[in-house]
């Protein structure tokens, strides 16, 4: 919940909740805080492990872990547990959840396409995600800035409404939590 309805970053949400006792709240945890770090111990890789395992009755949370596994595990080179999770979480019907969760997902199966070299699916599922985050979110101008930088090297931002243009043009050299 505070998820959709605040742009509170998702690792401080995780902190919040006392994610210790719960495999997927702690390992999605882990992923945040190691996204970008190298390299990982097999104690974390374990927690991810243990987290698959075990599952999770919210499937929106569930989703959303898959989905940032599924980078990290590609971010870290690990292209075919990569390939893994991105089938799992393309046995979930998307469509039947909230439109951020489907637009964060979206964009992780566009980072996704990157490392399998699959560039007009990146571009695609990058506009997809876009599309489908609703505009009065409160996490839209983050994600929108976040899919600008990929947009832009790709050479499609002028793909995106104008008036999308004119928020990236406003925030341009801010800073924003991806998640």
């Amino acid at each position: 919940k505070d998820f959709i309805e605040s742009d509170k970053p998702l690792i401080d949400i995780l902190c919040d909740e006392k994610v210790s006792d719960q495999p997927v709240e702690m390992a999605f945890y882990l992923i945040l805080l190691h996204l970008n770090r190298e390299p990982l111990n097999e104690e974390i890789y374990q927690k991810f492990d243990e987290a698959l395992e075990k599952g999770h009755s919210e499937e929106e949370l569930y989703l959303l872990f898959l989905s940032f596994l599924m980078v990290l595990y590609g971010f870290k080179g690990m292209i075919f547990k990569s390939e893994c999770i991105f089938r799992i979480s393309s046995s979930f019907v998307v469509s039947k959840y909230r439109l951020e969760i489907q637009a964060f997902y979206y964009q992780c199966c566009a980072y996704y396409f990157v490392k399998t070299k699959e560039f007009n699916k990146r571009k695609d599922a990058h506009l997809l995600s876009l599309s489908k985050m609703p505009k009065d979110s409160p996490r839209y101008k983050g994600f929108l800035i976040n899919a600008s930088n990929i947009l832009g090297i790709n050479g499609c931002l002028l793909e995106l409404p104008k008036e999308d243009l004119e928020i990236i043009e406003k925030n341009a050299g801010k800073n924003f939590a991806s998640v």
